[in-house]
């Protein structure tokens, strides 16, 4: 079973994409990783909904959580570039 929300779904087809990319299994992990550390700070600012809290009367934030097993979407973003550079360099 798989636990993901928001667009933490795509994190894992990110990577996938960027290994099996035509550059090979060196580069494409690192392509990959980069792309989706891209994507996922991006839907960290600008996925932000405000609201007017009742109790308070003050703007209360919210965002939406995009995650993979209860990690950020960006951090398996930097997991797959850390693994495309070892596999860049490692192998």
């Amino acid at each position: 079973m798989i636990v993901f929300g928001g667009w933490g779904s795509i994190a894992g087809m990110l990577g996938l994409v960027g290994i099996s990319t035509v550059l090979g299994d060196r580069v494409g992990p690192l392509i990959g990783g980069l792309a989706l550390i891209a994507f996922g700070q991006w839907l960290h600012t600008n996925d932000v909904h405000e609201e007017l809290d009742p109790g308070t009367g003050q703007m209360a934030v919210y965002r939406k959580k995009h995650h993979v097993f209860w990690v950020p979407m960006r951090w398996w973003g930097v997991l797959f570039t850390m693994a495309g550079v070892a596999a860049l360099f490692g192998g």
